[in-house]
């Protein structure tokens, strides 16, 4: 055993990029330093704050043969092969279409824009499950030994997105974990998970990041120029994913729908509100921006009316007449809470028209008293 091993105090270089997660730092370095890594391990939190980029991270340090004060070196042979995500003893899986699962090239290309991206997910043109045959590869992948010292790890980014076959199967391995292997499941909503998956965990629960640490993360990984960074941050609610969305060119169509329909409402033009709603995508990820930036929009509103600062400053003028028809912080805040409400609606197997059209209502109910 390293006199590391008989430090109680976790070091400041341990899981460093992640500085804020104090209480999952603090967890995860216990686990270590009393020889008690669980056999499976629940990160969950919202979306880009870094889950999935931690548990690589981690698992980096622990196969790591020349770990000292806290850090991985970086330069053996299970650190390299663990950056280019080529080590044999780690499997990652995330959601997928079942297209992309069956043919090589697609595969290889996704795992690669993952790779590239973490904290964000690969685009796909159809919808995405946990597979049972992912599944099925883990069982395979678990049942041999390991081929350098650590054990054996498995990545189940998104776990919530097991499909019913899936989850059952993966409940067994929970069940009967083979000896020296080790499962890191991440999600955003811990609650679709099904409750026997829940009670096999040891569950780190992860928290919004400030805009400074993702500003340093935006300039330091990502190349962003200082200013970007913070107008980023700033509209990204706690999440990396959601300021890299920012600059993306469909993230910024989305917006400028978002802000028209914001402006609408404050306009009292229902005409075009409701030609939006009829006429707008069965989508996802678009219903799901939409509300974000809304709510983004309403929240701001409720700024401008107490003099705080705005986070979508390049839109004060839109702002500034909603604030003007909405009146009152408590009408800002009641429609904050509608649009809320909303996007926990979008989660569950959303009725796109459905889901639009209350959007409307609860703009026209805001802004028409």
């Amino acid at each position: 055993m390293s006199d590391e091993k008989i430090k109680d105090e976790m070091p400041q270089n341990f899981l460093f990029d992640f500085s804020e997660q104090t209480e999952a730092r603090r967890f995860l370095w216990q686990s270590y330093i009393s020889n008690r890594i669980s056999s499976a391990y629940l990160f969950t939190g919202q979306s880009g704050v870094g889950k999935f980029v931690m548990a690589m991270e981690f698992i980096k340090f622990l196969k790591c043969p020349n770990r000292t004060d806290g850090t991985y070196c970086g330069e053996c042979n299970s650190c390299r092969t663990i950056t280019n995500w080529n080590n044999p003893d780690i499997l990652i899986l995330f959601p997928m279409p079942s297209t992309v699962w069956e043919r090589e090239n697609l595969l290889q290309q996704a795992y690669e824009d993952f790779r590239n991206s973490p904290y964000m997910r690969p685009a796909f043109s159809k919808s995405t499950q946990i597979l049972l045959n992912m599944i099925r590869d883990v069982q395979h992948f678990l049942a041999t030994p390991s081929t350098l010292s650590g054990g054996k790890f498995v990545i189940v980014a998104d776990a919530h997105k097991m499909n019913k076959q899936a989850a059952n199967a993966f409940l067994k391995t929970l069940e009967e974990p083979p000896q020296d292997a080790h499962i890191i499941l991440t999600t955003d909503r811990a609650e679709s998970l099904l409750p026997t998956i829940l009670s096999r965990t040891q569950i780190l629960r992860f928290r919004r990041m400030s805009t400074a640490q993702i500003v340093q993360n935006l300039v330091q990984k990502h190349n962003f120029s200082p200013e970007l960074a913070e107008r980023a941050a700033k509209v990204s609610e706690g999440s990396v994913a959601a300021a890299l969305q920012f600059v993306s060119a469909d993230f910024s169509e989305i917006r400028d729908n978002a802000l028209g329909i914001f402006k609408c409402a404050a306009d009292g033009d229902l005409v075009s509100l409701w030609e939006w709603a009829n006429s707008a995508p069965s989508n996802s990820d678009y219903l799901v921006n939409i509300l974000k930036i809304l709510h983004s929009l309403a929240r701001d509103t409720s700024a401008y009316l107490s003099g705080a600062e705005i986070l979508n400053s390049d839109s004060e003028k839109i702002i500034s007449s909603a604030a003007g028809k909405l009146k009152t912080f408590e009408n800002c805040l009641e429609l904050m809470h509608n649009i809320q409400n909303l996007r926990s609606d979008s989660f569950h197997n959303p009725q796109y028209k459905l889901i639009y059209g209350a959007i409307v209502s609860a703009l026209e109910n805001s802004f028409g008293e």
